[in-house]
């Protein structure tokens, strides 16, 4: 295709002026900096003569003249290495890149806030790590013995992180939907005034329903689900007005009954035998092309080899993102002979887990040798070595990877190399299906597998899953009836 001129070559040479502007970069930097250089450079355009503009017009570019499968990621990705660039290489162009306005976007950053509102929502975010004993909120209502009875109780289960930032930026949605519907920034000061007229809550789910095309969804999900809490836990609504939000929600809400048609399907084709065999040789498929690399490209082989670990534990012990990101060195994984420092088994405490169950795993031998290879021999070569992170995130060593990073890592390894594109959520769903196909109807093991907190969400999950089992053993079950008769199965004639 670069030879017919339909896309461009990789490895354009670049003029003077934009080489020397990306000499001072690392090998990592460069490659970021060099798709909208080679851009600019056809189109005659210097370093100090980029502007939003010419992004803007870079942004078609990936459609039409590379193969890559997801250009306004390319484009995005560009623009966010570009201010970087600009803010932290000594010489370079000062200009940044602003982000365009998506006119159907609704959400508006918490800096666009009232302080009030910003303030508000730290608060509910350490409500919603308190329990009723250190929860200041919830102490009228804990002890107070003329309190309603009826009236709703303070929470009394504190969330872990992941869950309270998800609740912070459901509630944020819902502000920001508050705005769409035509209230006044000034008006939305606090979490109360998302509830408070009760009629704001009815405008908040009825503008999610319109905008989904009047069906559930995900985010109608989230939203009213952290309405009810707020107006429940948080300001301690009346029952009458607890009860509307719930009704109202009712249309906007998902209910899963077993995995989504997407999950599904992405599953099937994962299981498919050749598919399944590349995926359990996967790990070890990376890791050897990451010695092959070391010595040639050390950085280039690190990156190969974490997303060998990442594949390896999520195959083997299907973590939640983002306890498997913040999996650490000095907290989660433990060694049971010291002397030989094999990694024996990974505790995550239940403060850290959504359903606040701890989880206890073993780790496997083979997976244990590949988890002390990548932190002995390969970690080093990143800038981050000494990350007290198992998967450190890009250039620090005092954070770990982000989830979105973690996550376009494995979906692209797994497309380029299955030819089907996997999540790291998706391979929970991958492992009780792998399960269950060998064992139906083991759903308590399935749950202590996945860390639900009980097994009627794992059922509500995966029953009925195990129909591909019982077809397979009717299918036995007549061609033995048919030996027994003395018959033959009719021939299959393979297609040429």
């Amino acid at each position: 295709m670069q030879r017919l001129g339909l896309i461009d070559e990789k490895d354009m040479l670049l003029s003077e002026t934009w080489t020397t502007m990306l000499a001072p970069l690392t090998a990592h930097q460069r490659i970021n900096q060099k798709r909208v250089a080679r851009f600019c450079d056809q189109r005659g355009l210097a370093p100090d003569q980029v502007s939003s503009d010419s992004h803007e017009a870079f942004k078609a570019h990936p459609v039409f003249r590379t193969l890559t499968p997801s250009p306004p990621k390319l484009a995005g990705d560009t623009r966010a290495q570009w201010n970087k660039f600009a803010q932290s290489v000594v010489g370079s162009p000062q200009t940044l890149l602003t982000k365009p306005v998506d006119p159907l976007q609704y959400t508006l950053p918490l800096d666009d806030f009232p302080e009030s509102f910003q303030d508000d929502l730290k608060a509910f975010g350490k409500h919603l790590f308190a329990s009723v004993l250190d929860d200041p909120l919830g102490e009228d209502l804990a002890f107070d013995d003329s309190a309603d009875d009826e009236a709703p109780l303070p929470n009394s289960k504190p969330l872990c992180a992941n869950s309270v930032n998800n609740r912070l930026d459901h509630a944020r949605w819902a502000a920001s939907v508050l705005k769409a519907t035509g209230v006044p920034l000034a008006e939305i000061v606090d979490l109360r005034s998302l509830v408070q007229p009760i009629n704001r809550a009815r405008l908040i789910l009825q503008y999610l329903h319109q905008r989904a095309g009047k069906v559930p969804s995900a985010t109608g999900q989230h939203v009213s689900d952290v309405l009810r809490i707020i107006a429940r836990h948080y300001v301690h609504a009346s029952l009458p007005d607890i009860a509307k939000i719930t009704h109202w929600s009712k249309p906007v809400q998902l209910h899963y009954k077993g995995m989504t048609e997407k999950n599904e399907r992405t599953v099937r084709e994962i299981l498919m035998p050749a598919r399944e065999v590349k995926l359990l040789q996967l790990p070890d498929a990376l890791m050897k092309a990451a010695r092959k690399l070391q010595e040639k490209s050390p950085v280039a082989a690190a990156r190969l080899a974490w997303r060998a670990v990442a594949i390896e534990i999520l195959t083997r012990l299907p973590l939640r993102l983002q306890n498997l990101i913040d999996l650490r060195l000095d907290q989660h994984l433990h060694r049971a002979d010291l002397r030989d420092g094999t990694i024996a088994y990974i505790d995550i405490p239940a403060a850290e887990v959504k359903n606040n169950r701890s989880l206890s795993m073993p780790v496997p031998a083979v997976m244990a040798a590949l988890m002390t290879e990548w932190i002995d021999v390969f970690q080093p070569a990143l800038a981050a070595f000494g990350s007290p992170y198992l998967f450190p995130g890009a250039d620090t060593a005092t954070k770990p990877i982000t989830p979105q990073a973690m996550s376009d890592a494995v979906k692209k390894v797994t497309q380029d190399h299955l030819g089907v594109t996997v999540s790291p959520h998706q391979f929970r769903h991958l492992a009780a299906r792998q399960f269950l196909r060998e064992f139906p109807r083991h759903y308590e093991e399935i749950r202590q597998i996945l860390g639900h907190a009980t097994t009627e969400t794992t059922m509500r999950s995966y029953a009925g899953i195990e129909s591909e089992s019982a077809i397979r053993r009717q299918d036995e079950v007549l061609t033995n009836r048919l030996k027994a008769l003395g018959l033959q199965r009719r021939t299959v004639t393979k297609r040429r």
